[in-house]
């Protein structure tokens, strides 16, 4: 069994209640102790990989650790709030959760330590989760003064407490570290560390550096802290990657690579019937994805799409409510470059009865998610329309595409900005935003194509949004039938001239339309 008081970092502390309490932060610089099932394992390093994304989604969207990042990822946090310790609680379940910590982050190390890349996605991120929990450390005074030097006792980070008598020495250029704050000086402690120890407080102009040393206030002691534990953890990763083949166990490793490589959000797959196929055109312009309307042109003006395009566009329209029979109609309709009339029903219809479930084995197979679309076989000849446009294209196709689907010049560089740091899936919500005219961070994210058809569909037909606001309200129009008349008209306004004073005017009308307070 896990042993809270014997893992790694996990020194104790006495809160101010009388309780003896293991510290929610960890070095991680020795593996747990004890036995856990192999779904245990999935379960948990599932659920890090979702929190270590919820914080590359956060970083994507706001400056990291500003008033509205925390504010969003408080919101976030909740539900992992659940399964991992993020302060200090008395929920009888607490170090159930430190165990949950420590274990789930030395699996997920292995599927993420198999290339530079992930490596280094890793490192990145399981310092912002680390940094997060810090300053709520720091931050909490409930359960007595100090707990920041606690910890830094603990953890064995030996930092010298600047004394009263170099303290005034020095107070003119200890009081501009402050940057102006209306503080206390007396009561504000200064550490004094090699600057080596704390280069962006250096770089950034927070500390007063004097014969190489750093004076560090006490409010700044987390970037000590933070270059610390990204040395520590950066060591430990190189650690294993070096040693990856003789930790890797044929019973849970190859479990593990498919997790960090699968899609953990909503499942879409169930047809309902609720589309027909006299309806696809106009959903096409008004609701799909690019990586659907992309294919759905191409089929359109080649009257011929390859196997993997027909997957992928297959699968799409069953989710959105295709029917297998109306399905079958679309495709014959479409399909008609090498497969007119009966030699159809010989070379295609088996795989869209398959794809329902109605031969084979009888699957109905589930639709693919974003992280599948990018990592599957990318387009590889001119005749290949599938994959993500955003991942698969070319920076000036992708712009092409962009402008079809409205976007002007300032929004198109938006977009592909994203591209470009490899966000494909903000890129993908970027557009969503843009074209639909809501309110910038509205939606959390886009990590599926039928996320991004549903929330369309909910905006174009009832003015809301499902993603989560602050305080939990939804957003609703003022007027729906002029707000899609305008958009509408804007659309086609935009497709001869570009952007216009009038579309300025029609933002600032529509602003209205959507609650901003996120």
């Amino acid at each position: 069994m896990f042993n809270p008081r014997k893992s790694a970092g996990s020194k104790r502390v006495k809160l101010s209640t009388g309780e003896d309490r293991p510290f929610f932060l960890y070095l991680y610089n020795q593996p747990p102790e004890g036995e856990i099932s192999i779904q245990q394992i999935e379960t948990l390093t599932s659920e890090r990989i979702k929190l270590l994304r919820l914080f590359e989604i956060a970083n994507t969207k706001f400056q990291k650790f500003s008033t509205e990042w925390t504010d969003f990822m408080f919101k976030e946090i909740k539900d992992f709030e659940k399964v991992f310790a993020f302060k200090f609680t008395d929920d009888a379940d607490y170090e159930t959760k430190l165990r949950n910590d420590v274990i789930s982050h030395y699996f997920v190390r292995l599927p993420y330590c198999r290339t530079d890349d992930l490596r280094k996605w890793l490192l990145a991120h399981e310092v912002d989760l680390f940094k997060f929990r810090f300053l709520r450390l720091q931050n909490d005074s409930s359960h007595g003064k100090n707990l920041v030097t606690k910890f830094l006792s603990a953890i064995q980070l030996s930092l010298k407490i600047v004394s009263s008598g170099e303290k005034n020495a020095h107070d003119k250029w200890l009081k501009a570290c402050l940057g102006g704050q209306a503080v206390n000086f007396d009561n504000i402690e200064f550490y004094k560390v090699h600057f080596t120890q704390a280069l962006d407080l250096v770089r950034n102009r927070r500390a007063f550096l004097h014969n190489g040393s750093l004076y560090v206030p006490h409010i700044d002691v987390s970037s000590i802290v933070l270059n610390h534990f990204r040395a520590s953890l950066s060591q430990q990763l190189a650690h294993t990657t070096q040693r990856l083949t003789l930790m890797e166990d044929d019973r849970i490793t190859p479990k593990l690579v498919a997790i960090s490589n699968q899609y953990l959000g909503r499942k879409f797959g169930q047809e309902g019937g609720a589309v027909t196929v006299d309806q696809i055109e106009q959903l096409a312009t008004q609701s799909f994805p690019l990586c659907m309307s992309n294919i759905h042109v191409a089929l359109k003006e080649t009257k011929h799409a390859k196997h993997w395009a027909r997957l992928q566009y297959g699968l799409f329209l069953k989710a959105i409510g295709l029917s297998a029979d109306d399905a079958l109609v679309f495709w014959r309709k479409y399909l008609t470059k090498n497969a007119d009339g009966e030699a159809f029903d010989k070379k295609y219809a088996y795989l869209f009865r398959h794809m329902y479930g109605k031969e084979g084995k009888k699957t109905s197979y589930s639709p693919y998610s974003c992280i599948k679309i990018q990592n599957n076989s990318a387009p590889g000849t001119a005749d290949e329309f599938h994959g993500c446009p955003y991942k698969h294209n070319p920076i000036n196709v992708l712009s092409s595409k962009l402008e079809k689907v409205g976007l002007v010049k300032s929004e198109i560089n938006e977009v592909t900005s994203l591209v470009q740091s490899k966000n494909y899936c903000m890129a993908c919500t970027k557009t969503f935003e843009l074209k639909h005219r809501i309110s910038e961070n509205v939606l959390t994210a886009i990590t599926h194509p039928n996320q991004y058809y549903e929330e369309s569909r909910k905006v174009l037909t009832t003015g809301n949004v499902s993603a989560r606001m602050k305080g939990g309200g939804q957003a609703e129009a003022a007027d729906l039938t002029q707000f899609k008349a305008q958009h509408e008209s804007m659309m086609e306004e935009r497709k001869k001239s570009g952007f216009t004073q009038q579309d300025a005017d029609f933002l600032s009308q529509s602003a209205s339309v959507f609650d901003e307070d996120f």
